[in-house]
């Protein structure tokens, strides 16, 4: 099944500290630097901390200009672990796109994004490149659901 967006809500979200590291790789590599941080545990850390509500119940992966990240959204401030490295982003509007339909274990793809930014056109919504694109991933998915991209969430201007 081809994946569709099946619900599209804008959220404001305050100013948030995403918490992280950079993956500096191509997009062809995403799924193994995530498959890294599952197998190392690096979340672990990360959950330790108060996680804002904006994560969701999920995990995510953001893009910062040309960089590609994973983490998790805390509030400003938030002191960082050592080895991990952060992106303050301020408050904003998002966009927020509710996917359905893509295979397991496939990240957002270029299809995938080429979805988001049509039915922004469609919504007369401007996408804001100086803020973070965020999708929001299943934890570990199980034999229950196996559903692994959730949202893609695209900063707008107002």
């Amino acid at each position: 099944m081809s994946a569709k967006i099946t619900d599209v809500r804008i959220d404001t979200f305050p100013a948030l500290r995403f918490i992280g590291k950079p993956c500096m790789c191509a997009p062809a590599d995403f799924i193994e630097k995530w498959n890294e941080w599952l197998i190392n545990g690096w979340f672990e850390p990360l959950e330790k901390l108060s996680a804002a509500f904006e994560n969701g119940d999920a995990y995510l992966g953001a893009t910062s200009g040309d960089s590609y990240w994973i983490g998790l959204l805390f509030p400003a401030g938030t002191p960082v672990p050592n080895g991990y490295e952060y992106l303050d982003n301020p408050a904003a509007k998002y966009a927020v796109f509710r996917f359905d339909g893509k295979k397991d274990k496939e990240l957002l793809s270029e299809d995938g994004i080429t979805l988001v930014y049509e039915e922004m056109g469609k919504r007369g919504l401007i996408p804001d490149a100086d803020d973070l694109c965020i999708e929001r991933y299943n934890r570990p998915a199980s034999e229950k659901n196996s559903k692994v991209l959730l949202e893609c969430l695209h900063a707008i201007k107002e």
